[in-house]
């Protein structure tokens, strides 16, 4: 007796000295299903496709041969399945006794496949017997049927994925003389329907049911896409739960699919995934079944548009426009009322914004006082006039008070009120060291930053130190006093309420050096005087 495929594997992972938890380790599969796969048992498996991977892993594993292994799983579940389902079974060679037809055009392969879709039976059906003629296969509900219709659904056209034992025997000869009878009606209905004109709306709209009338609903499309799921789930003895746990898809959704209900489902693009996630899980021909959705899809756009066609037109209008009613549309003459109100608003706040301006400014003229500035230089101006104080004072006097002096008629000079305090306002032009004494105490000492202000009150003095007179100018008791003095001359100024004083340096005498003493020559004897004769 030949080894089975499980006793193969499990001879094969005991000589290679492993156990069950290493190889489900190394392939990632379950325990239960290698113990499954080593049993044989291979309706433990989810479904045929994953327990076809598992064993190809498997065996990869093992080093074993995968084609093989495969082949005998498929042979020995053929041989478990019944032999008249024809949905596994492998198409029978023809029979060469009878006459083969000419494989048709792809847009006729098309057609048939739209209409050999099983449909619901209808009651008072008649059920058609073998060796029957094709006239009394046509069930009394299709009386009213015309004759193009008729024989478009009487002909040869065998309905898909039906059982062999249910096709209806005919001998050779009626098969011959329907197929001769079928195929001239056929040709025209064809030829108006691939035809490349295009009908008017009257023709189209009249025609619409006559060609719904020849294939099947979308509803039957649905239903029978459905019922085989239903049945290929129930062949393999799987549940809803199951597949669900492996597909991912939830379970009321998998219910609507096999009920034929796809409006139930959210939209028909995540119907499409849904159904192919499905249909791949079942071990069917996705594509197929993909095909036949979307053709379901286009016949309920179909069935919408017969319902559209069937309410009654809108009456149309007679005669013609005037002129400017098919030049002005509505939405032109909206659009145009809001650019014009845009334009009257912006046009309207730039002129309210203009009329402020001029506003402010009105009132900022009326109500300016004069400018310190001008003030200032006024009153510098009357002091120059009044005193010329000398550079070599040490002791400058303060100019007498302006209430003493006849103003003129064409200056108004602004008079400050009496100070008890000493102001001192500093404004530096340029960088320079600066240090400031307020009634003895540093209130500043550094390099201050050119185009600063700072402002000073003391209750005695003031005193200023400047390392460059020329950068700093000094308002003394809201009076301009002007810079302190020359590029580079260093100032030192005190600021009082009576007085700006100039402090002196004091010279301080430098000693001199004592010449050291020097030695007092020592008289020489006199030599006596000689005589000329000696």
């Amino acid at each position: 007796m030949a080894e089975t495929i499980g006793e193969r594997l499990q001879k094969q992972r005991l000589a290679r000295h492993l156990t069950l938890e290493q190889a489900a380790e190394a392939t990632r599969i379950r325990l239960p299903y290698l113990q499954a796969l080593e049993k044989d048992d291979f309706t433990a498996m989810p479904s045929a496709v994953q327990g076809r991977g598992f064993l190809r892993l498997y065996a990869q594993y093992l080093g074993l041969d995968v084609d093989a292994l495969l082949d005998e799983m498929r042979q020995a579940a053929a041989q478990k399945l019944p032999a008249t389902d024809t949905l596994l079974e492998e198409p029978q060679p023809a029979d060469e006794s009878l006459p083969t037809e000419a494989k048709p055009p792809p847009w006729k392969r098309l057609w048939r496949r739209g209409t050999t879709f099983p449909s619901r039976p209808v009651a008072g059906a008649v059920e058609p017997e073998a060796g029957s003629s094709l006239q009394a296969e046509t069930p009394p509900t299709q009386a009213s049927i015309p004759p193009e219709a008729e024989t478009a659904t009487s002909s040869d056209e065998i309905p898909a994925r039906v059982s062999a034992d249910q096709l209806p025997v005919q001998p050779e000869a009626e098969v011959d003389e329907s197929a001769s009878v079928a195929a001239p009606p056929r040709l025209p209905l064809l030829k108006r329907l691939f035809s490349p004109s295009k009908p008017s709306d009257a023709d189209s709209a009249e025609n619409l049911p006559e060609r719904s009338s020849l294939l099947p609903s979308s509803t039957e499309i649905f239903c029978a896409i459905g019922a085989e799921l239903r049945a290929r789930r129930e062949l393999l003895s799987l549940a809803l739960d199951e597949v669900e746990r492996h597909v991912r898809v939830r379970r009321h959704m998998l219910q609507a699919i096999e009920d034929g209900r796809f409006d139930d489902l959210p939209s028909p693009v995540q119907a499409r995934g849904m159904l192919s996630n499905y249909a791949a899980f079942l071990d069917l021909d996705v594509e197929e079944v993909l095909m036949r959705f979307a053709e379901g899809l286009q016949a309920r756009r179909r069935e919408r548009q017969i319902g559209t066609s069937a309410a009654p037109p809108a009456a149309k209008r007679t005669g013609r426009l005037n002129g400017w009613h098919s030049f002005l549309a509505a939405d032109f003459v909206v659009g145009m009322a809001l650019i014009l109100s845009l334009f009257i608003f912006v046009v309207w706040a730039a002129a309210q914004i203009f009329d402020r301006q001029r506003q402010l400014a009105i009132e900022a003229e009326q109500t300016q006082a004069p400018s310190i500035s001008d003030v200032l230089l006024a009153t510098s101006d009357q002091g120059e006039g009044i005193t010329s104080p000398t550079p070599t004072l040490i002791l400058d006097e303060v100019a007498a008070p302006l209430q003493t002096l006849t103003p003129t008629p064409a200056l108004v000079l602004f008079t400050p009120p009496p100070l008890d305090i000493v102001q001192v306002n500093i404004n530096v032009l340029e960088r320079t060291f600066l240090r400031v004494l307020v009634d003895g105490q540093v209130k500043f000492e550094g390099r201050p930053i050119p185009g600063s202000a700072y402002s000073f009150e003391g209750k005695k003095q003031i005193e200023i130190w400047a390392g460059s007179g020329a950068a700093l100018q000094v308002i003394y008791n809201q009076k301009d006093q002007g810079r302190l003095g020359g590029v580079g001359e260093v100032v030192i100024r005190i600021y009082t309420l009576q007085a700006v004083l100039t402090p002196t340096a004091t010279t301080v005498p430098t000693a001199t050096a004592t010449p050291p003493p020097t030695a007092t020559p020592i008289a020489s004897p006199t030599l006596p005087p000689t005589q000329a004769g000696e």
